[in-house]
């Protein structure tokens, strides 16, 4: 998957999974094998705090990896989110530096056409414009 197949995420979407995250449980969660299923205690063991997937008994090792699944997104979605948080900061420095970076090049095309060609700022400025294209 390249940057181009990947589809950003709706604000408010992002800010539900972010109430989702916060209404939870403090963690962390753990896992527990139960005569009837698998159990997940959350945050502190001594609060007596549990989720229970019952399995009439039988529990076969997808139960206990959905639940290890479940246990972990306690931890690792406020983590995810914080990376995603802190990516998009990235990439919006990165866009604004980039941007003036071009404006900075942009100044100095423009400053050498008119010292080399002598032309008026206003053709300058749009030679500055152009792609340059090599074969």
């Amino acid at each position: 998957m390249n940057a181009a197949d990947v589809t950003k995420i709706p604000t408010d979407t992002l800010d539900e999974m972010r109430a989702r995250v916060d209404a939870a449980t403090p963690g962390p969660w753990t896992t527990y094998r139960h005569a009837y299923g698998v159990g997940i205690e959350t945050g502190d063991p001594d609060d007596g705090i549990q989720l229970f997937i019952e399995t009439w008994g039988l529990t076969y090792p997808e139960h206990e990896e959905d639940a290890e699944f479940i246990a972990h997104a306690r931890e690792d979605m406020p983590r995810l989110l914080d990376a995603l948080d802190a990516a998009e900061a990235e990439v919006e420095r990165l866009r604004d530096q980039l941007q003036r970076e071009r404006a900075e090049e942009r100044a100095r095309c423009v400053a050498l056409i008119r010292q080399k060609f002598g032309v008026t700022n206003r053709a300058a400025d749009w030679l500055a414009r152009q792609e340059i294209t090599r074969d």
